[in-house]
C-alpha cells in the first residue's frame, strides 16, 4: 500500500488530473445510462453534450501544456 501512496506522489500534476477525468467519465456514464434506463428513454443531451465539451477541452488543454513543456523546456532561474 505505501507503494502506491508513494508512486501516487511522485506522479505529475497532468497524470493525477487526467486520472480524476477518467473516474468522473465513468462514474457520469454510469449514472446516465441509469438515468436513461428509469426515464424510459430520455437522454439529458444537453448535460451529456456541455460534460464532454469541458473534459475535451481540459484534456486538450493538458496536452498542449505538455507539448509546450518537450519544445519549450523551463530554465532555471539562475541561468538568466
Amino acid at each position: 500500500m505505501s507503494d502506491m501512496k508513494a508512486a501516487w506522489k511522485a506522479a505529475r500534476f497532468a497524470t493525477k488530473v487526467l486520472i480524476a477525468i477518467a473516474v468522473f467519465l465513468v462514474l457520469f456514464v454510469a449514472v446516465m445510462v441509469w438515468s436513461f434506463v428509469y426515464t424510459g428513454g430520455e437522454e439529458q443531451s444537453q448535460l451529456i453534450d456541455s460534460v464532454f465539451t469541458v473534459v475535451g477541452i481540459e484534456c486538450g488543454a493538458l496536452m498542449l501544456k505538455r507539448v509546450m513543456e518537450i519544445f519549450l523546456p523551463r530554465r532555471d532561474k539562475g541561468e538568466v
